[in-house]
Parts: C-alpha cells; sequence; structure tokens
C-alpha cells in the first residue's frame, strides 16, 4: 500500500462514504501490514547511496518499505510526548496556582501519578473533561490517552498504537469522515505532490512556449524529440533534478551529472516520464496553436496519481495505469515489459508469478510474496 493508494481512496465528500469505506476494506484485504515509503523519498534514497559512493542505488525490499513507527516513511509528530507531559504538568500548576497552599499541597498530593489510588480520581477528572479533537487523542480513544497519562501505557507503546492506527485507512476513513479539515487534508496529501510536479514541467513547457510557436508554422522538418531529449540531458536540467530530492551539498562535476542519475532507477525513469510528458504536450500544442488556440491544455486528474506512483516503477513486476499515461512510461526501456496500461492483459500478467508464488508456499509453508 502506498500513499497514493491511500490518499486516492479517500471520498471527497460525504456521500462517497459507503464507497470509500469498501476500497478502504479492499486495501486492508490486499496489503495488510505491507506499506510503502512515499513515493518521492524513492530517490532521494536512490541518490544518498549514489552520492555517498555505495556500489549500487538500486534499493532492496527494506529500503521501500516504511520502517516500523512511521507513517509511509515519515516521522509523525508522536516525539513530542514529554513535552506534552510538561504541558499537562505546567496547565495543572496554573489551575492550582489560586488556591490556598495547604489545599494546593493537599490536591496535589491526591492526583500524584505515583499512587494507584490517584488514577481512579484522574479518571473520574478527565472523564468529565470535553471530548477532544486534538490528533493524537482523537484517533486512539480517551481510554488509550488516559493510560498513557497515567504512566500505565508507555511512549512507545502509545506511539505503536497510533500508527497502527494511521496504518490502517479502514479506521482513519471511519474516524475522518465528519473531519472535513483533516479529510481534505489526507485527499490533497498526493494531488498536492503530484500539482507541485506538474507545475515544474508546465513552467519547462512556458519556456519552450516561444519556439514551439514559431515551429507551429515552420515548413521546416523539427525532430521535437531529439530537441527535448537534449534539453532534458543538460547539465542545468540534471542539476536541478538532482536538486529537488538531494538535500546532500556537493559540487558535482557537470561530467557525472548523467551518470548519476543514470544510475538511479527511479530518478531516471522520472526524467524519463517528463522527457515523453512534455514530448506528448509539445505535440499537443503545437497543434492546437495551428487550430488557432494558443492555450495549453490542462493536465488530467488522473495524471497526478499516476505520475507520483511511477516513482515506484522499476522497483515491481507489475506497474498497472492507463493507456495514456502508459505510452508516456513504455518510452523508457527499463520499465516498459513491467507497464500494464490495459485492464484485459492483467490477469495473464499476473498468472506467471501466482504461480511462482504456489511454488514458493508448497516448498515452505507459511512463506508468502
Amino acid at each position: 500500500m502506498s500513499a497514493v493508494h491511500f490518499s486516492e481512496a479517500v471520498h471527497a465528500g460525504i456521500q462517497h462514504k459507503d464507497s470509500a469505506l469498501r476500497r478502504a476494506e479492499l486495501m486492508q484485504e490486499l496489503c495488510a501490514e505491507n506499506i510503502l515509503r512515499f513515493p518521492t523519498e524513492v530517490p532521494k534514497l536512490e541518490l544518498q547511496k549514489a552520492l555517498g559512493g555505495a556500489a549500487t542505488s538500486r534499493l532492496c525490499e527494506s529500503d521501500l518499505a516504511s520502517p516500523k513507527g512511521k507513517w509511509f516513511g515519515f516521522c509523525t509528530n508522536l516525539d513530542n510526548l514529554t513535552e506534552a507531559r510538561r504541558e499537562v504538568s505546567a496547565s495543572i500548576e496554573k489551575l492550582l496556582a489560586p488556591l490556598p497552599r495547604r489545599e494546593r499541597r493537599r490536591l496535589k498530593a491526591d492526583l500524584d501519578l505515583r499512587k494507584k489510588s490517584a488514577h481512579t480520581k484522574w479518571r473520574e477528572i478527565i472523564g468529565s473533561a470535553p471530548e477532544t479533537d486534538e490528533f493524537p487523542t482523537n484517533l486512539v480513544g480517551p481510554e488509550s490517552t488516559i493510560a498513557w497519562f497515567l504512566r500505565e501505557m508507555s511512549d512507545a507503546e502509545y506511539r505503536e498504537r497510533t500508527i497502527s492506527i494511521m496504518h490502517d485507512p479502514l479506521l482513519m476513513f471511519k474516524y475522518i469522515l465528519d473531519e472535513t479539515k483533516n479529510r481534505r487534508t489526507l485527499y490533497e496529501l498526493i494531488r498536492n505532490q503530484g500539482t507541485a510536479l506538474l507545475s515544474d514541467l508546465e513552467k519547462s513547457e512556458e519556456l519552450m512556449r516561444p519556439a514551439l510557436a514559431a515551429i507551429a508554422f515552420s515548413s521546416a522538418e523539427i525532430n521535437l524529440r531529439q530537441l527535448i531529449d537534449r534539453i532534458c540531458l543538460e547539465p542545468p536540467f540534471l542539476r536541478q533534478t538532482i536538486a529537488a530530492y538531494s538535500d546532500i551539498d556537493c559540487n558535482i562535476p557537470d561530467g557525472d551529472l548523467r551518470k548519476i542519475t543514470e544510475s538511479c532507477p527511479s530518478l531516471s525513469s522520472q526524467i524519463a516520464a517528463s522527457k515523453s510528458y512534455l514530448l506528448q504536450r509539445a505535440y499537443s500544442l503545437i497543434s492546437r496553436i495551428r487550430g488557432g488556440n494558443n492555450e495549453a491544455s490542462k493536465a488530467k486528474p488522473s495524471d497526478l496519481g499516476d505520475l507520483m506512483h511511477s516513482f515506484y516503477a522499476p522497483y515491481f513486476d507489475i506497474f498497472r495505469c492507463d493507456a495514456r499515461f502508459g505510452e508516456i512510461l513504455k518510452r523508457h526501456p527499463p520499465i516498459r515489459e513491467r507497464i500494464v496500461d490495459r485492464l484485459s492483459d492483467l490477469p495473464h500478467r499476473l498468472a506467471p508469478l501466482a504461480a511462482t508464488a504456489a511454488q514458493v508456499s508448497a516448498a515452505a509453508p507459511g512463506t508468502s510474496l
């Protein structure tokens, strides 16, 4: 399961609740706890290897998987649990401050968390308070939060429980159905990232617009594919691409840029997809200009999810996408055979994998692929 699946399964409106829950149940059944890192983290890890002098930039299965305790590879804001305890203690001190000293000392003694007798009183106090919609209390529930506060549950246990809920699409979707802000944030998680990537490509397209307009009314034969290939292999483009995914500040010689990018499977496939996407858009714009329309066509919403998912394409035997995006990805030879852009081809492509899985299971019961 990827963050792309997670984001695209979220319902845009409350009227689509039932469909979203059915999708969540299917995701839960198929993927269980097999969770991928966020897609843009894949080329980052590849570049870390490449720039760090590793023998290969290709990631292994454990590199692609989201580490335990992280949400799609990201740290969550649960690391501030110690600070949360301090804030609660400070709030209690503030509430008790106006009371006479003797009464204040008595209440502090009665509510001392080290005393088991105080736990019952704390449960009564917290239970009578209004329900909170703050994260993570709103996810794990009041009982778990109270147990954590009373130190009956450790920080590590509380964190693990919260992460397990955040990874469960069914529980998340059920909870956030009425939380419009949270639902919208999750719904737009991938769309915003995909929009940012497409925006960068559209800027490149805008820079090419004058040349494309000239080509549209020129009788000269110009090979657009060669032109765009050359642009995307020039040092400025490659250096900008590396900078987008690498936090390592290093002065890479121009002569090494192409070697580095080509050694990274996900990054090189993204550059290839960018070239194909720009080429497709360039031909479309030339056709529109010749027809009297100078406005570029808008990107399709489905492109966003496909673009973000394609970061994983070099690492899977089968990559499913629609025919339009499949045409773009198939132009990159290393992943061409992995692309399944027709739904009718999927059973045929899955059959050999299912047979292999059955053989492995028969040879080593309990083993799964």
